[in-house]
């Protein structure tokens, strides 16, 4: 599954809502939630992640290199 904000509607709290819901339902249906595949760059989400009680344990970093 992917989640995202067109650029011109973030900063308004839709993000956060967005997130509140599902997790709340997530929640009723006695389920987790893994939201590992955020880049580790993207603020915006991550703060979102975090203020929904979300715990980062582990990163995954892309490398690139001219070969």
């Amino acid at each position: 599954m992917g989640l995202g904000v067109k650029k011109k509607y973030r900063n308004l709290g839709i993000e956060l809502l967005l997130s509140y819901k599902t997790v709340e339902r997530i929640e009723e249906l006695g389920m987790l939630i893994e939201t590992s595949w955020t880049l580790e760059d993207n603020d915006l989400i991550n703060k979102v992640i975090e203020e929904m009680g979300g715990i980062f344990y582990k990163k995954y970093r892309i490398y690139e290199m001219n070969i």
